[in-house]
């Protein structure tokens, strides 16, 4: 379990989300795992290719994956998702 918080109560912009380039590389279809890499530690909104969205904590990204801290029915739930499996994301 990690030691955060309730993430915050609102919805970020997938606007703006996008504006800062945080979606997958063009004709790669996948995230570079650089660009999560500082969301490390701090609470990230994540958007899925499968129109689902959450808050989330990432704590460790590897070249195809992330596992990560997700915020669900008022609990945190420990996942490892497939970085092609994000289609953007923004921290806060």
């Amino acid at each position: 379990m990690p030691l955060y918080w309730n993430p915050p109560s609102f919805i970020l912009s997938i606007d703006k989300a996008k504006a800062l380039g945080n979606t997958k590389t063009p004709g790669t279809n996948i995230l570079d795992r650089s660009m999560i890499s500082h969301c490390m530690g701090k609470y990230m909104y994540c958007w899925l290719n499968s129109n689902t969205e959450f808050w989330s904590v990432p704590i460790l990204v590897r070249n195809s994956n992330i596992q990560i801290w997700i915020w669900s029915n008022d609990k945190w739930l420990y996942s490892k998702i497939p970085l092609q499996s994000i289609d953007c994301f923004i921290c806060y």
